[in-house]
C-alpha cells in the first residue's frame, strides 16, 4: 500500500494506517457528522544517514501543512482504497493533529532508518437535510380581546374608572429562532397569514462561525430569527410551530 498526504507520498509498504470512526449526533439525536481519526505509523529508510536526515525533513515539511487530501492507494499507486479524506468534503479540512513524532529508539534509529507516528483527523458532515437543524425555538405571545377601561382624573377625590371599549382586538406575536449546521434553515411560516401585519414582519440572518482554511474552509452555526405580528377581531388559537424534522 502507498499512503499520500497532499503531494507527499510514502514509499510502498512504508506506512501502516489505522482508522477510528466516531459518530456525532445533533440535539435531535440525528447523525450530524462522522469524525475520522487516522494514525499512520511507519519506518522511514534511506541508503545513507544524510539521505535519511533529508527524508525526515521532507516528511516534516509535508505534514506542517493543514487541509491536504489524505489517500491510501493500492500498490499500483493509482487505484485509491476506500480510505480517503478529501479536504473539500470535510468540515474545516483534514487536520494534522500529531505532526511526525519519533517516539521510539531501537538499535540503529537515525542511522539508516527512523520510526515515526503521525495523526490526522477530519469531520465529514451528514448530507441528510434532517441533520442540518441544530436548534429550533418559537414563542407565541397572546394579548387583547377583553374590555378596555381608563381612569379619569377628578378635581377632588380618587380617579374614576371608565370603560371605553366593550371589546378589543386579539393580538398575537409569533417570534422564533433556528440554528442550522451548514446553512440557514427556513424560518417558520406565519400561522395566521390573513391576520398578519406584514409591514411589521422581521427576519434576521446572523453571520455563521468559520471553521478551517484552504480547501476545507467551512462555516457552521447559521442562525436565523423571525417575528410576525397578528391582529384579529376574533380569537387567534394555535400552538408554536414544532421542530421541523
Amino acid at each position: 500500500m502507498i499512503f499520500s498526504y497532499g503531494s507527499y507520498r510514502h514509499a510502498l509498504y512504508e506506512a501502516g494506517l489505522s482508522v477510528q470512526r466516531q459518530t456525532k449526533f445533533g440535539p435531535a439525536q440525528i447523525e450530524r457528522s462522522t469524525v475520522e481519526r487516522w494514525t499512520i505509523q511507519g519506518l522511514l529508510q534511506a541508503d545513507t544517514q544524510d539521505a535519511l536526515l533529508a527524508a525526515i525533513e521532507t516528511m516534516m515539511a509535508a505534514y506542517s501543512l493543514q487541509a491536504q487530501d489524505a489517500v491510501l492507494y493500492l500498490p499500483d499507486g493509482v487505484t485509491p482504497t476506500p480510505h480517503q479524506l478529501i479536504s473539500s468534503q470535510t468540515l474545516g479540512g483534514v487536520r494534522v493533529t500529531q505532526q511526525p513524532s519519533f517516539q521510539q529508539w531501537r538499535g540503529g534509529e537515525l542511522g539508516l532508518y527512523r520510526s515515526y507516528t503521525i495523526a490526522l483527523e477530519a469531520e465529514i458532515p451528514n448530507p441528510d437535510p434532517a441533520a442540518q437543524l441544530l436548534d429550533w425555538q418559537e414563542t407565541l405571545t397572546f394579548a387583547g380581546g377583553g374590555p378596555q377601561f381608563i381612569y379619569m382624573a377628578t378635581l377632588n377625590g380618587l380617579p374614576v374608572r371608565q370603560q371605553t371599549q366593550q371589546f378589543t382586538s386579539y393580538k398575537v406575536s409569533q417570534t422564533g429562532r433556528a440554528l442550522g449546521f451548514m446553512a440557514w434553515p427556513q424560518p417558520a411560516y406565519p400561522i395566521w397569514p390573513t391576520a398578519e401585519h406584514q409591514d411589521q414582519r422581521t427576519l434576521t440572518r446572523s453571520t455563521p462561525r468559520p471553521v478551517g482554511a484552504g480547501a476545507g474552509a467551512s462555516a457552521v452555526e447559521w442562525e436565523i430569527t423571525w417575528g410576525y405580528q397578528f391582529e384579529s377581531a376574533l380569537p387567534l388559537v394555535a400552538n408554536p410551530t414544532p421542530w421541523l424534522i
